[in-house]
C-alpha cells in the first residue's frame, strides 16, 4: 500500500525584509522520495559568479538545470552568462512522516548578480532579486519591481533589467523574437531599463539617437538628485552643448538606420528619503524618460526611542511596554530599553496601565529620549487596547491583547492569534493556522522529555556526556552529543553535519551544511570563518564589534559598530569607499565618501514640553554635497489633552504642512 502526504508546501520569500510570500501546492508526495512539488524559471542577465540557495525547513530540496538534488541550506554556484534561463526545481524528501497536510517555509538567496525568478500558470508570477532595476513594460506604461517582492501578472509581460529583456515566453518580446521581427528602434531610446543609485554612487548614462531624423536639438533634464560629472559625450565625438536648466545638444541630421549615443556620467545627492526620479530627454517634440531610483544608502538610520522607567524617582526594570506594531519590549537593569520605531507619533502603551500611553513624535534618524511612570501590572494579564492613527502620511489602526496582536497600516494587515493549543498568523491577504498541543514533561531515569503537537524533544545527562535529541513532526530528527571534559560537541540534522571541540581558550567548529569553517579565542575575543564566499575575522566585546572580511570577488570591507559610532571602509579593483555615523544626544551625522566623491549630513532634533500634555518639537539637518549645500527643517507642536488622544501639527520646509491625529482604547 502506497501512503501519499497532501502537502501545501512552500511559502517562499526571497532574503530580504518583506513580507512578500507565494506558495506552491498541494501536491501528493511519496514516502522516502524525493517530490517535484514547482518549477521556476531563473534568469542571469549578467556574466557574473553567482550562487543560488534555498533555506527552510529540513525538508525542502532543490536543483539546478536538472542537477542533483541538494538539501535546503546548501548552494549551487555558477558563472552566469547574459541572457541565460536556468530551471530551479523546487521539492520536498518527508521522510515517512505521517499522511497529513503539511505547510512548509522557503526563502530564495542569490549572490553575486541580479536575477529574476518567474512561474507561468494560471498566472504570471515574477520575484526580482538584488536589483531595483527590474522594470515591466505593459499597456498601464511603466512599472518599477521592488526586489524580494512577488508581482502577479495575468499573462505574461515584458520585464527589462537595464537594456537587457528577459526572455519570458508569451511576452510581446518573445513573440516579435519567434517571428523573426527586432523591435525598430526609431527615434530616442535610454540604453538602460532604469537605473538605482545610493547617495555618492555615480552611474552611465546611455541616450541612443536611431535616424532617420532631421537636424535639431537634444534637450536632458536631470533631477536635482543627479549632478553630472562632466560634460555629455557623443560617439562621434565632442558635441555643442548649452545649459539653461536643462542640457542642451546640436544633433546633426541622421541618415536611416544611423545611430548616434549621447552618454555622460551623473552622481546621485542624498535625498531627503529614497525616491523615484526621471531623467528627461526631449527629441523632436518626444518625451524619453528614465527611472532613477536614489536610496539613502549609509545615512538610512530609522528612530532610535530610549525609554526610562522610574518610580518613586528609582529606575525599574523589566517594565514592559507595547508598541503600534504588537512589538514588546522590557527595560535591562538600569531601567532602560532602545527600540527602533517609526517617524511620527505614535502612543507606546505601558503593560501595568495601558489606559495611560506615552504619546511620543520620533523624528527620523534621530535618538529620542523619554521617561515614564512604571506602574506594576494587575493580576492576570493586560485586558484589550488598541487605537487608531491618521495622517498625512497615512493612516494605521492596531489592537493587542491576551494572545493576540493586529496591526494595519495603509491596508496592509499583520497580525497573530493564540487561542489554546491553536495558532494562526495572517498577512498579505491570507491567513494560516496550526495546531500545537498542551506541553507535556516526562522524565525517564537520566532522560526528561518535553512535547506538543509539533513533536518531541528530550535531554539526556550523565556526568561527562549530554545529548539532546529534537522529533518534530514532519522534520528529520536532530541529534547533539556534548563530551563535557573533553570539549567536544557534535549535531547531526537533516541540513548536514557539525562539529566542534573548544577549551577554555581556543574552539574550532565546522559546518558541512553550510560549508563553513571557524576558530575562536576567547580571551580575545577573536573569531575567524571561512567559506567559499570568502573569509572573516571579528571582534566582540560588550562596548563593539570589529569585523574584516574578504569575499571571493576581490572586495576587503572593515566594519566598526558601537552604541554611538560606525565605521566601515570597502576597496575593490573598481572603488574605493568608506563611511562613518555618529549619533550623540539629540543629535546625528554621517559621512559617506565613494573615490572622491564625498555626502555629509549632520541632523539636529529637540523637543521642548511647554505645559503638561503640550510640547513643541523641531529638527533640522544640514546636507553637504558636491554641488553645494542643502537643508531641511521642520517644525512643530505635539499635544495631548486626554490620555486617549493624541496630535501632532508641523511644518516641513520639504513636505509642507503635516499632520497626524491618533486615538486610542483600553477595555
Amino acid at each position: 500500500m502506497v501512503r501519499h502526504i497532501w502537502i501545501a508546501v512552500l511559502c517562499l520569500t526571497a532574503a530580504v525584509c518583506s513580507c512578500s510570500a507565494a506558495g506552491f501546492g498541494p501536491a501528493s508526495a511519496w514516502p522516502g522520495e524525493i517530490t517535484l512539488v514547482q518549477s521556476l524559471q531563473l534568469w542571469i542577465p549578467v556574466s557574473d559568479e553567482w550562487e543560488a540557495r534555498l533555506e527552510g525547513d529540513p525538508v525542502l530540496r532543490h536543483r539546478i538545470a536538472g542537477g542533483e538534488w541538494h538539501k535546503a541550506g546548501s548552494s549551487f554556484a555558477g558563472k552566469g552568462s547574459a541572457g541565460q534561463v536556468l530551471t530551479w526545481d523546487l521539492g520536498v524528501d518527508p521522510g515517512w512522516a505521517a499522511p497529513r497536510l503539511y505547510i512548509w517555509r522557503g526563502v530564495l538567496h542569490l549572490h553575486g548578480t541580479p536575477g529574476l525568478v518567474w512561474l507561468e500558470s494560471d498566472h504570471f508570477q515574477v520575484l526580482p532579486l538584488n536589483s531595483h532595476e527590474f522594470t515591466v513594460f505593459g499597456t498601464d506604461g511603466l512599472t518599477h519591481l521592488r526586489p524580494g517582492e512577488w508581482y502577479v501578472f495575468p499573462e505574461p509581460v515584458e520585464i527589462r533589467w537595464r537594456d537587457a529583456v528577459a526572455p519570458i515566453r508569451g511576452s510581446v518580446a518573445s513573440k516579435m523574437s519567434a517571428l523573426g521581427e527586432q523591435p525598430q528602434a526609431s527615434g530616442a531610446a535610454w540604453l538602460q531599463g532604469s537605473v538605482s543609485l545610493d547617495a555618492g554612487e555615480s552611474a552611465l548614462l546611455t541616450l541612443r539617437l536611431t535616424g532617420p531624423s532631421p537636424a535639431g536639438i537634444l534637450s536632458i533634464t536631470l533631477p536635482q538628485q543627479l549632478i553630472l560629472q562632466e560634460p555629455w559625450k557623443a560617439s562621434t565625438g565632442w558635441i555643442e552643448q548649452w545649459f539653461d536648466g536643462a542640457w542642451n545638444m546640436n544633433i546633426p541630421e541622421l541618415g536611416f538606420g544611423e545611430v548616434l549615443e549621447i552618454t555622460g556620467i551623473a552622481i546621485a545627492a542624498l535625498p531627503h528619503q529614497e525616491t523615484w526620479l526621471a531623467v528627461r530627454a526631449s527629441w523632436h517634440g518626444a518625451l524619453v524618460d528614465l527611472p532613477v531610483f536614489i536610496g539613502r544608502g549609509w545615512f538610512t538610520e530609522p528612530p532610535r526611542l530610549s525609554l526610562t522607567a522610574f518610580s518613586q524617582g528609582e529606575p525599574v526594570p523589566g517594565a514592559e511596554f507595547v508598541f503600534v506594531d504588537g512589538a514588546r519590549e522590557s527595560t535591562g537593569a538600569s531601567g532602560k530599553l532602545w527600540a527602533r520605531v517609526k517617524p511620527g507619533l505614535q502612543p507606546v502603551f505601558p503593560v501595568g496601565d495601558p489606559k495611560n500611553p506615552l504619546w511620543v513624535t520620533a523624528m527620523a534618524g534621530l535618538p529620542l529620549a523619554v521617561e515614564a511612570e512604571a506602574v506594576e501590572r494587575a493580576q492576570g494579564q493586560a485586558g484589550i487596547f488598541g487605537g487608531v492613527l491618521v495622517g498625512s502620511d497615512g493612516s494605521q489602526a492596531f489592537i493587542h491583547g491576551p494572545g493576540f496582536s493586529i496591526h494595519s497600516e495603509d491596508g496592509a494587515c499583520h497580525g497573530e492569534l493564540a487561542v489554546g493549543p491553536w495558532q494562526g498568523e495572517m498577512g498579505q491577504g491570507k491567513f494560516a493556522v496550526r495546531w500545537r498541543g498542551p506541553s507535556e514533561t516526562y522524565q525517564d531515569g537520566s532522560w526528561v522529555w518535553q512535547g506538543r503537537g509539533d513533536g518531541w524533544r528530550g535531554h539526556y545527562r550523565a556526568e561527562r556526556l549530554r545529548l539532546g535529541v529534537e522529533l518534530g513532526i514532519g522534520h528529520v530528527p536532530r541529534i547533539q552529543i556534548l563530551l563535557d571534559e573533553a570539549g567536544i560537541g557534535a549535531a547531526f540534522s537533516g541540513r548536514g553535519v557539525t562539529v566542534r571541540w573548544a577549551n577554555e581558550h581556543i574552539g574550532v567548529g565546522a559546518d558541512w551544511g553550510n560549508s563553513r569553517a571557524w576558530i575562536t579565542w576567547k580571551p580575545h575575543n577573536l573569531r575567524f570563518s571561512a567559506s567559499p564566499r570568502g573569509w572573516r575575522v571579528q571582534h566582540h566585546t560588550p562596548e563593539g564589534t570589529l569585523s574584516l572580511s574578504l569575499v571571493r570577488e576581490g572586495s576587503t570591507r572593515f566594519d566598526a559598530a558601537w552604541e554611538h559610532l560606525r565605521v566601515f571602509i570597502q576597496g575593490s579593483h573598481k572603488e574605493f569607499q568608506w563611511g562613518m555615523a555618529v549619533l550623540g544626544e539629540g543629535w546625528a551625522g554621517a559621512m559617506h565618501v565613494v573615490n572622491t566623491h564625498y555626502v555629509v549630513e549632520l541632523r539636529r532634533g529637540q523637543l521642548v514640553p511647554l505645559s503638561e500634555g503640550l510640547a513643541l518639537f523641531g529638527q533640522a539637518s544640514l546636507q553637504l554635497q558636491p554641488h553645494g549645500l542643502s537643508s531641511r527643517w521642520e517644525a512643530g507642536l505635539q499635544l495631548t489633552p486626554l490620555p486617549w488622544l493624541g496630535g501632532m501639527a508641523s511644518y516641513d520646509s520639504h513636505d509642507g504642512i503635516r499632520w497626524q491625529l491618533g486615538v486610542t482604547f483600553s477595555l
